[in-house]
């Protein structure tokens, strides 16, 4: 079992090469995939030197940064709270790991300050006391079990084939979001254009006027709302992106029991009122989305990282 496991782009190769050498030196066992033994299964010695490295060190680049094996491997060390990033070229970590401290390369090469905190960290993860540092010199105060290059709390052995089913999902964020956005909008206007394109009132109009009206008037109020509930999600430090889940459920319900006011709508036809139901629980749905943004926000307060708002 590796003590460090390290995460890259190709691209990185070399920087890589340089970092390990650089840890080796410091009595670590580092693992990466140089150490790959040919006829090996690729994944299955990935998966099993992850699973059993006491930290996880990703190099974050304008490369690795779009690799998906590289955010998978990010995100496992950052779930069970060993995760040390190093910057290669000075890039912004991902969306999901700029909560955690991110040390320069270039710092980790030339500063002493940089290094001695670094390997406490590795020490710290591996289960050692860390060998004291001078006063001038001395590390930030952690508890036990502490990264000090990293998340502030102690590591744990979340099941890696969860983190990496989580992570799958996360990617489909923007798939899941504009098709079931589409799929939903293109229902109600098709329910419309069936029902209420050819009623005397709506002849002037025609169903396929009325159609696009629908489909624009519920598409936009139901992407808006759904932006709203992920933004709220995220401020709380929540790291979930499923859309249908209690907050999104409860804000349809109240929805469309306001919607449903629309029917004691004196001086309309039958027809008109039942068509107003919908497109008055899709504006109410964007009206009760945005307090999700004030609530996640108050909510998040004081977690310092995704875990704590499980």
């Amino acid at each position: 079992m590796a003590d460090v496991f390290i995460s890259y782009a190709r691209e990185d190769r070399e920087r890589a090469r340089e970092i390990a050498h650089l840890i080796e030196q410091r009595g670590f066992n580092v693992w990466w995939d140089r150490d790959l033994v040919p006829g090996e299964s690729y994944s299955e010695v990935i998966e099993t030197e992850l699973d059993q490295a006491h930290a996880v060190i990703v190099l974050w680049s304008e490369f690795s940064r779009k690799s998906h094996w590289v955010r998978d491997e990010a995100a496992v060390g950052r779930d069970r709270n060993r995760l040390v990033p190093i910057t290669v070229d000075a890039s912004t970590p991902p969306l999901g790991f700029r909560q955690i401290h991110t040390v320069s390369a270039a710092a980790l090469a030339s500063d002493a300050r940089t290094q001695d905190v670094f390997f406490s960290s590795l020490t710290s993860l591996r289960g050692d006391s860390a060998a004291p540092l001078p006063p001038e010199q001395s590390a930030p105060q952690t508890t036990p079990g502490a990264v000090l290059a990293g998340v502030t709390t102690a590591p744990n052995n979340k099941p890696l084939q969860k983190i990496l089913k989580e992570e799958k999902r996360q990617r489909s964020f923007m798939r899941t979001f504009w098709m079931t956005s589409f799929v939903v909008s293109a229902v109600f206007a098709v329910l419309f254009g069936v029902i209420f394109g050819e009623t005397p009132d709506n002849a002037e109009y025609g169903a396929v006027v009325i159609m696009i009206s629908a489909f624009l008037i519920v598409g936009v109020c139901l992407i808006i709302g759904r932006f709203f509930i992920v933004i709220g999600r995220r401020l709380s430090k929540r790291k979930s992106v499923r859309y249908f889940d209690i907050p999104t459920i409860i804000i349809l319900v109240l929805s469309f029991a306001l919607g449903l006011a629309a029917l004691g709508t004196e001086g309309m036809a039958l027809a008109d009122r039942i068509s107003m139901v919908p497109l008055t629980a899709a504006v109410f749905f964007v009206i009760l989305s945005a307090f999700s943004i004030p609530i996640g926000f108050f909510r998040g307060v004081g977690r310092k990282t995704f875990e704590d708002g499980r």
